[in-house]
């Protein structure tokens, strides 16, 4: 996997920059502390994921989480606004 993006950690043994990557799922940041440690990979929507969603059978990318989160937000508006 070539990283893109990278954090620097600082510790008692000075600052050290590790490579990492946002989950398409759930839009966690992991960081990459070993080069074998262990990502999920969807193979629905072809992007990298955080172990725990990697587990998953379901495929719902964040955005699209906040997308239907704003489609329902703007409904409720509307009923409130009939209603009002």
């Amino acid at each position: 996997m070539k990283m893109k993006s990278f954090v620097q950690d600082s510790g008692p043994n000075g600052t050290v920059t590790k490579p990492c990557f946002t989950c398409a799922h759930c839009s966690r940041v992991v960081v990459m502390h070993r080069a074998d440690q262990d990502v999920g990979f969807c193979m629905k929507c072809m992007h990298h994921t955080c172990v725990e969603c990697g587990g998953s059978e379901r495929c719902v990318p964040f955005e699209k989480k906040i997308d239907e989160y704003e489609k329902r937000h703007a409904a409720r508006q509307r009923l409130i606004g009939a209603l009002g």
